[in-house]
């Protein structure tokens, strides 16, 4: 039996989701906490707030990060474990970081691993900055959390998210358990409103090459990472694009080098979303990769832009988890991801931009050193660098720069989707991170 989901607000406090339903052996609560969009914060003051959650008596306590926030999660029997899982993590990020504090050895430890295999290139970051995957450049800063440097990041990072406006919980679980925890979360205590999240990125279009020496030999990839205003918009059109019976597919099949849908990701992010999209040539080209690329990835925006464009908008900011965010809660089996999914949706708010095209990032990556792990070098093959920055040029809605060489699409023909890798079955999930 499934009630109403019901999402609280107050001034002062997080936001805190119910979800109730019968048939879990057991409940379940979660809660994610907005870092604002750097994987080092993200990564640091998870782990201190684990290790703090687990000296507070919640010994199997889950922790995961990605760039934007992270995520908490455990299994509770009563509504008073369930409130007193929201005041251990109020008291875990309320109190400041110490030097020689014994939960810097964890933290130190998952520094050493997001550093372990960082990304190839700065396009490849890019394309993170949008699709929300954890991950650092070997170039950028790392400091070690027990050093004055890294103890100062761990705490400014501490400090941003204490904060109502970064915070939501939920509880999964039968009506009393999640009624009795609603009366304990109204009587907590005030938290400070914090400031929201900036938007992250660029708003220019990128496009870069680089090689790709830890993957399989195969040929070669484009990923294409398309930011769009709404989270909603971006699970649906991944969705649509990662299905074997959609317009897309069918496109790129057509194509004199076809191409075909590796993986299609749609992420909900604190604002907005992103669709992230790796397609594979199906044979080598005879000639010309850059050009036989530009044209997949113009393809693959325009069906991206044209899906989102069809998902209605839902009115109101009070408007609950929404269609999508509803059905992602509701189709999870596990209640412990189903309250990640409801603590998620519940802070995710379109992105103050009216410009529903967006930000576009193209790389083409190859096996091996034949692709330059540089930018596009100004010397080298000029018409072919033009022709895949071609390819995120912006775009009609209706009108196809490649309509001889595709076959014929339209955006109403196309149904709601989840987000899913193809050509597998489809996934409801939608995170900040890889879904």
């Amino acid at each position: 039996m499934l009630g109403a989901i019901v999402v609280h607000k107050a001034d002062a406090r997080p936001a805190w989701v119910l979800v109730p339903r019968e048939g879990d052996p057991r409940a379940a609560v979660a809660a994610v906490v907005i870092t604002g969009g750097a994987s080092y914060a993200s990564t640091t003051l998870s782990a201190l707030v684990e290790a703090r959650l687990q000296k507070s008596g919640f010994p199997s306590v889950e922790a995961r990060a990605d760039r934007d926030s992270f995520r908490l999660r455990s299994l509770v029997e009563t509504p008073e474990r369930a409130v007193e899982f929201t005041r251990a993590l109020q008291k875990a990020l309320s109190t400041p970081v110490s030097a020689g504090g014994p939960e810097l050895g964890l933290v130190s430890r998952r520094v050493v691993s997001l550093k372990r295999r960082p990304f190839e290139a700065p396009i490849v970051a890019s394309v993170a900055r949008c699709t929300g995957e954890l991950g650092i450049l070997a170039s950028e800063p790392a400091p070690d959390p027990v050093s004055p440097e890294g103890l100062a990041a761990l705490e400014r990072a501490r400090t941003l998210s204490y904060a109502s406006l970064r915070v939501a919980f939920a509880v999964v679980g039968p009506s009393p358990l999640t009624d009795g925890t609603a009366e304990g979360w109204a009587s907590g205590d005030k938290w400070p409103e914090g400031a929201s999240v900036e938007p992250d990125g660029s708003s220019d279009d990128e496009v870069g090459v680089f090689a790709a020496p830890a993957r399989p030999a195969g040929p070669p990839r484009v990923t294409l990472a398309l930011t769009q205003r709404r989270a909603d918009a971006a699970v649906d059109a991944a969705a649509q694009a990662g299905s074997t019976e959609g317009a897309l597919v069918a496109r790129l099949r057509a194509l004199s080098v076809p191409f075909r849908v590796v993986e299609a990701v749609g992420t909900a992010r604190p604002q907005g979303g992103c669709v992230g999209l790796t397609l594979e040539a199906l044979r080598p080209p005879p000639s010309g990769l850059e050009e036989a690329a530009a044209l997949a990835a113009t393809i693959a925006r325009q069906e991206v832009e044209a899906r989102a464009r069809a998902v209605p908008e839902e009115a109101g900011r009070d408007r609950g988890l929404g269609y999508l965010g509803t059905r992602a809660v509701r189709s999870s089996s596990d209640p412990r991801e189903a309250a990640e999914l409801a603590a998620l949706w519940s802070l995710t708010a379109p992105a103050s931009s009216s410009d529903e095209r967006g930000h576009a990032v193209v790389a083409l990556s190859a096996k091996g050193p034949a692709q330059a792990t540089t930018p596009w070098p100004h010397s080298s093959r000029p018409a072919r660098r033009d022709s895949l920055r071609h390819s995120i040029a912006p775009t009609r809605r209706g009108h196809s720069r490649c309509s001889n060489d595709a076959t014929g699409w339209s955006a109403d023909k196309v149904s709601s989707g989840c987000s899913r890798r193809a050509p597998a079955a489809c996934s409801p999930k939608a995170k900040w991170m890889r879904a």
